[in-house]
């Protein structure tokens, strides 16, 4: 395999192995290596005196298979420092990777890693998140961000990501043969002001095997004394004095120096490189998988990037889809972000750029339908978000829509709204979410099963919400709503799937209103989760603020169910008189008591609610499959074509400076804004007391004159 050429300057990172009669398991290390998406490297095979043949032969026929394989040999075995020592000695590149032989990594890891310390010049080292397999599974999240920490205990890996430079100044002890060399290496790195960085992802797979030398008395033993020698030897240069290098970041006053990266070219297939806020719980990025899940079904290659920090708990559902996955979050501040964009986009190549609720995307699209004239850049719609921003994303898109090829709508009444705001009608088109009907339909056996888990008798009626509790879904209305039905005498029962930042004044009106004995509470469930409840509910309740049209709501008429909710957004298009019942909004009381006379109504009559929900089922079946979305949206990628010229560095560089500008104020701005609030929060908190007390007086006194 001639992958790069053989001369040593492409070679961009050494990763260094020890090998010492290693067998079949460093196959998959070797696996995990030439399947990053990183290949600029040579892979340093350190055989550290290796007595087994078929470790040689193993060796050998690396070596013979890819020109990136440096082998070098010791005589005789000299322990793990050593090894990597040759290995650090031997290496060509400025960024040296280590890698035990029986350990795997991300197809991700290198490249990650190489951008982090490419973009952030103070840091020395980085490394990830590790998952342990084999023997033992766990997750480890300990790392750099620990600093003092490791005077005490061994908070790394040894693998990682490091300048060559500094390998100049910190090696491996090589009298540590039994253990914690690693840790030594680390303490050492600190005490000449050489820290690094843990990118929070699981990156990093490490092989437990069933043979722990620390487990028995005398490996305890061993570790103890080990640890305080080193408690000795560095606690007086490391107490308090931990080095902490800084992310490169942008100021106002100051222009900071970019780092460009070395370009790394991957096939250019039919590749979307799509950019979201984060992966998590919800209709919209439930939607983005759909839709991507589709495409990759059709040939098309698939690279996710997200903008916003968040634990991302659907990370590894869209792993299923693809491994090209970066959280630019993880990598940096946002002073990066257009670097790593520019590199994703000419290293990718992709046919066009999609994003979906991705405020930076939005600003730097100037930048970047400039910088890359002949990308394709699409987005998509979901809703208005009254209130935020000049109605959010549409307005955005709108304002900057001569720089999008396609805008894509959730409905008609969005598509109506993004014209209105300014946007190029010719741009625009719907396509509906729409839903699986051949996966998602009506299961009378987990439909039992579910009501027996929750405890509901089957000639219970049971409506069903399920959102992400926040203002836009009105979980006040809610309540209000299930407070009025048991009014009116109505024998039902609600369960409620959801979580957010209005649960608990949820939970406090619920217990207000004394219908605890009416509510079921789950919090947030997977999808898979959501849908068997469904199988168990008879009517579906959402009392939306403001919508495009409710993923949830399509798939609950999959599901058979009949709807009530807000008539807004382009809920209309969806929901008829046929399939249920669409509310006008009004105050949240009215609001609250015609939802009230509607469930009861429902509530009151099965036929009626069963027919509305067999009606329900056969308009998604007919004109809303989730098979139509995809063909419409492939269709429209593989014929979109975007030609333009070029611009001159000058004018998408000045853009950069004035959007960095923007980043800087409006970080400012949220410094001060949580400022004012603590502050405030302070003073109400100082006059609550003489406040109530004053009150009070002011209350005897007003009863007393009033006599």
């Amino acid at each position: 395999m001639d992958s790069l050429g053989r001369n040593d300057e492409d070679r961009l990172i050494s990763i260094i192995t020890p090998v010492y009669n290693t067998e079949g398991v460093l196959y998959e290390t070797a696996t995990s290596i030439f399947n990053q998406t990183f290949f600029n490297f040579e892979w340093v095979l350190v055989d550290d005196g290796s007595t087994a043949p078929i470790t040689r032969t193993i060796l050998k026929e690396l070596a013979e298979k890819d020109n990136r394989v440096k082998l070098v040999t010791h005589s005789v075995n000299k322990g793990l420092p050593a090894a990597r020592n040759t290995g650090i000695r031997n290496a060509v590149s400025p960024f040296l990777f280590f890698l035990d032989a029986d350990d795997l990594i991300d197809p991700v890891f290198l490249e990650k890693a190489f951008l982090f310390l490419s973009a952030n010049q103070e840091f020395s080292f980085v490394n990830s998140y590790v998952k342990g397999f084999g023997a033992k599974e766990y997750l480890w999240r300990g790392g750099f961000h620990e600093l003092d920490v490791f005077l005490k205990e061994n908070r790394n890996t040894s693998c990682f990501l490091a300048r060559k430079q500094v390998l100049n100044e910190v090696l491996f002890d090589e009298d540590l043969k039994e253990g914690c060399e690693d840790w030594d290496f680390w303490l050492n790195a600190a005490s000449k002001g050489f820290w690094g960085f843990t990118i929070p992802e699981f990156l990093f797979y490490y092989r437990r095997s069933e043979n722990n030398k620390w487990a028995t008395l005398a490996g305890q033993e061993s570790l103890a004394k080990i640890e305080k020698q080193l408690t000795v030897k560095y606690a007086a240069k490391l107490a308090n004095n931990f080095p902490t290098p800084k992310l490169t970041s942008y100021s106002l006053g100051k222009v900071a120096s970019r780092t460009e990266v070395p370009l790394l070219q991957l096939s250019k297939n039919k590749r979307i490189l799509c950019v979201l806020p984060w992966l998590k719980i919800g209709g919209i990025d439930q939607f983005n998988f759909n839709l991507l899940h589709g495409l990759k079904e059709k040939g098309w290659d698939i690279t996710v990037v997200t903008t916003l920090q968040d634990e991302h708990p659907w990370h590894e559902k869209f792993r299923e889809l693809t491994s090209d996955i970066f959280h630019l979050a993880n990598l940096g501040d946002e002073f990066n972000y257009l670097s790593y964009l520019d590199y994703l986009i000419e290293s990718r190549a992709p046919a066009l750029l999609f994003l979906s609720n991705a405020m930076f995307v939005y600003n730097a699209l100037p930048y970047l339908s400039k910088k890359h004239p002949y990308l394709s850049i699409v987005d998509y719609l979901h809703c208005e978000d009254v209130g935020w921003k000049n109605g959010g994303y549409p307005f955005f898109s709108a304002f900057y829509s001569d720089f999008i090829t396609k805008t894509f709508t959730t409905s008609n009444d969005l598509k109506s709204l993004y014209i209105e705001l300014g946007g190029a009608a010719h741009k625009a088109e719907v396509c509906y979410i729409n839903v699986d009907t051949n996966q998602i339909k009506p299961n009378d056996k987990i439909r039992r099963e579910r009501r027996q888990v929750l405890g509901v008798r089957s000639d219970v009626p049971l409506i069903l919400f399920v959102a992400r509790l926040t203002a836009q879904k009105q979980p006040h209305v809610l309540v209000e709503t299930l407070a009025k039905l048991r009014k009116k005498n109505s024998d039902f029962k609600c369960l409620v799937l959801g979580d957010g930042p209005e649960k608990d004044e949820m939970l406090r009106l619920i217990h207000k209103h004394k219908i605890k004995n009416e509510v079921i509470f789950t919090g947030s469930l997977p999808n898979e989760e959501v849908l068997a409840y469904m199988d168990a509910a008879d009517i579906f309740f959402l009392p939306s603020k403001f919508e495009g049209i409710a993923l949830s709501i399509f798939e609950a008429m999959a599901k058979g169910l009949p709807i009530v909710g807000a008539k807004v957004g382009g809920q209309a298009e969806l929901v008829s008189s046929d399939c249920g019942y669409l509310v006008s909004p009004s105050d949240p009381d009215s609001e609250a008591s015609e939802y009230a006379r509607i469930l009861a109504e429902l509530i009151s009559e099965p036929n009626k609610r069963n027919q509305l929900g067999e009606n329900a089922r056969k308009i998604v079946e007919g004109s809303f499959e989730l098979a139509l979305m995809v063909n419409q949206m492939n269709s429209s990628f593989s014929n979109l074509k975007r030609n333009g010229e070029i611009c001159q560095s000058v004018q998408y560089r000045e853009y950069e400076h004035l959007l960095n500008q923007m980043i800087a104020l409006e970080k400012e701005n949220i410094q001060m804004k949580v400022k004012v609030e603590s502050r405030l929060v302070k003073t109400i908190y100082r006059y609550e007391k003489p406040f109530q007390r004053l009150k009070k007086i002011y209350t005897k006194f007003h009863r007393v004159i009033s006599k």
